[in-house]
């Protein structure tokens, strides 16, 4: 779409209209800056959103507890949760003593 706007102000130069050809190439400008900000912000929110997430889970392997990066996770690995841990993956409980979950933090809170 940007380069028919770019080939429209270049059509509106050779009809001798250059107050259209500048208004139609301030406008892709215009566009340009604007889906640059718009795409920065996004990069911004989705870096903010990684940093929330843990990037180490501790998970029992081998009747060991380790500690691994986050994205490493596989299915049938059980991850080892406390109070105030941070879930990176869908996961299913296995046991629990009161448990509750707040969604909106992606928290675990356990109480007594």
């Amino acid at each position: 779409m940007a380069i028919l706007l770019w080939l429209s102000g270049i059509v509106a130069f050779m009809a001798v209209m250059p107050e259209l050809g500048i208004a139609i190439w301030l406008i892709n400008v215009i566009n340009g800056v604007f889906s640059f900000w718009q795409e920065y912000r996004a990069n911004k929110a989705t870096d903010a959103l990684k940093k929330m997430l843990p990037s180490y889970v501790r998970v029992i392997k081998d009747n060991k507890e380790q500690q691994i990066f986050a994205e490493n996770l596989v299915p049938g690995d059980i991850m080892h949760i406390e109070e105030g841990d941070k879930i990176s993956a869908d996961a299913r409980v296995l046991t629990s003593s009161d448990l509750q979950v707040d969604q909106s933090t992606l928290t675990v809170v356990i109480t007594d």
